[in-house]
């Protein structure tokens, strides 16, 4: 028949195109611009236009597989993290006194804790 002929190869019997096939899953408008999950990276205008005019494709969120191994080293190098690098009342990160120093040697005058050091000494 012509009229089977002149159909696409890859269409259900409804009608409507088959997604199981790649040609027409390209035909369907992705953002260009994805994080990791498949959502659409909202840093990127066209997709934060793409949101405005409602034509944003929703992806189900795949969940990576659980290591636990993985998690454990991330939690200890968390830890080593947090040890090596003190807070303050405030919770900001305290530089130790020979991060900020020159290449002489001498202290770095634009960092905070330096102009305080020598207010007091």
């Amino acid at each position: 028949n012509k009229e089977e002929e002149e159909q696409p190869e890859h269409v259900k019997q409804d009608g409507t195109p088959d997604m199981r096939c790649k040609e027409n899953k390209e035909e369907e408008e992705q953002p260009e611009h994805v994080k990791q999950d498949g959502t659409p990276d909202m840093r990127f205008k066209e997709n934060q236009e793409q949101q405005a005019a409602g034509t944003t494709t929703t992806t189900h969120h795949v969940q990576q597989p659980h290591n636990l191994a993985t998690t454990a080293a991330s939690h200890e190098t968390n830890r080593k993290f947090e040890q090596e690098h003190p807070r303050d009342e405030q919770g900001r990160f305290v530089a130790k006194p020979e991060e900020h120093v020159k290449q002489d040697g001498t202290p770095d005058m634009r960092f905070k804790e330096n102009q305080e050091q020598q207010a007091a000494g």
